[in-house]
């Protein structure tokens, strides 16, 4: 599976319900691939780079060029490793699973984390933004497209990307 590029249609639609000057919360989650791939579109620079993990090249090429592209007041305020998965699958019915078995049920097929069953993703990430406009600026700015984005896709196998907006409890 290809990552996609940020949608740029939505983040221009979500300008028009989510004031550029509301503070939002960045879900970001992340499944690395085995081997970064760098796509024919990447500047030679970046193409020419020896080959990494997808892992290596998101913490070892694509943070260190996204964070002085990140806006005054943006930060990580989490980031980790999934170590499990504790929402039922669908084959559960009730509190019977439907094979007949109880106790742990393990996901198969695509989806899963290196070395944990169950968990989709290898990394999470929650990055705070003083505003949707700054994020905006920041996405859609030339020199993120140019020199992050393609460490990004080449890092990443699959990923989503939640905008989220604090609730006052």
């Amino acid at each position: 599976m290809a990552p996609q590029l940020l949608n740029y249609i939505t983040i221009s639609t979500l300008s028009t319900t989510i004031p550029a000057t509301t503070p939002i919360y960045m879900l970001n989650l992340l499944r690395f691939r085995p081997t970064a791939v760098y796509g024919p579109d990447a500047p030679p620079a970046i193409s020419s780079l020896p080959p990494v993990s997808g892992y290596a090249a998101y913490y070892t090429r694509y943070l260190p060029t996204v964070m002085p592209l990140m806006p005054a007041g943006a930060a990580p305020v989490f980031v980790g490793k999934p170590l499990a998965n504790l929402v039922a699958s669908a084959a559960l019915v009730g509190d019977k699973q439907a094979d007949g078995e109880f106790g742990q049920h393990e996901s198969e097929g695509e989806g899963e984390g290196e070395g944990v069953a169950g968990v989709e993703w290898d990394a999470v990430a929650i990055v705070r933004y003083e505003s949707f406009g700054d994020f905006k600026t920041m996405a859609t700015s030339d020199v993120y497209r140019e020199t992050a984005m393609p460490h990004r896709v080449a890092a990443v196998e699959a990923y989503k990307l939640v905008v989220c907006e604090e609730l006052k409890m």
